[in-house]
């Protein structure tokens, strides 16, 4: 009985040496334009060769590298330390195409070392993007989109050059539109990184606010729910279990003047909801 007991911890033990703390991107993942956004769940992180990364942030349990990269395969290593000190090294091979295309589900081949990929892409670029039909030929994954729920308005009116006509797609082109308020003190991570798309679809989703999952599954890509569950989140099992209630409704996730972007002062967070708590 014994013996079965330590085989079991030694298995256990292995299956947690080889957890991945790199959140994202996936290991072969395709995108489109060049900066690349790394999360990594650890003290501390970096990137081999380092001259890739371009701004790095440590926003508690996690550190936040964006990278720079080259049309085609890039090979990097992230070197960081666990939340336990353990120095660990994951390898990464990301496809970078010349334009955000290709991250909609495009059908693009993957391009080779040395590939003139701006010659292979002029059968679609010569047409004008202020026609849809150009897109449509090609994009056939998105006409399901315009039955969603919530349609971002541009693509609900087939506009696709009024954000498509940038060479990239990041929160200067969404505040074309979108009247961000700044939030120096504490913005959050993804928001701070002008990542919109870490957390929104550009195009349609079934949620609100373009969200691409529900709250707080969301939230649960990078902040695992398992310390809220165990009692370290102040409020554990509330509100999350009454009211229906979800993070963002405590949480500003862009950012917040106040620590851990809470969307009211902490002295009188509590008495928003419970007088004279």
């Amino acid at each position: 009985m014994q013996r079965g007991l330590s085989r079991i911890a030694i298995l256990l033990a292995l299956i947690g040496m080889g957890r991945t703390q790199v959140l994202t991107p996936a290991d072969s993942q395709r995108v489109g334009g060049a900066v690349v956004h790394v999360v990594v769940r650890g003290q501390d992180a970096d990137v081999e060769p380092s001259g890739l990364v371009q701004h790095k942030l440590q926003k508690g349990r996690y550190v936040h590298l964006r990278l720079r990269l080259q049309t085609g395969p890039n090979t990097f290593k992230v070197v960081y330390l666990t939340p336990k000190g353990e120095r660990r090294t994951e390898t990464r091979t990301v496809v970078v195409f010349p334009s955000d295309h290709n991250r909609w589900g495009g059908k693009l081949a993957t391009p080779h070392p040395n590939q003139r990929l701006d010659r292979s892409c002029r059968g679609c670029h010569k047409y004008n993007l202020d026609n849809p039909e150009t897109c449509k030929d090609c994009h056939k994954d998105l006409n399901e989109q315009w039955d969603r729920e919530d349609v971002h308005p541009p693509f609900d009116d087939e506009d696709c050059g009024s954000c498509h006509e940038a060479p990239r797609i990041t929160r200067e082109v969404c505040e074309d539109c979108h009247d961000f308020e700044e939030a120096v003190d504490h913005p959050h991570a993804p928001f701070a990184t002008n990542d919109c798309m870490m957390c929104h679809d550009p195009h349609a989703s079934s949620r609100n606010n373009l969200l691409k999952r529900t709250v707080p599954q969301l939230c649960a890509q990078c902040h695992t729910l398992q310390g809220y569950q165990e009692g370290v989140h102040p409020v554990a099992r509330h509100p999350q279990q009454s009211q229906d209630l979800t993070c963002a409704d405590c949480h500003n996730p862009h950012g917040s003047p106040y620590r851990y972007f809470l969307i009211h002062e902490p002295e009188t967070f509590c008495n928003t909801c419970h007088e004279d708590k």
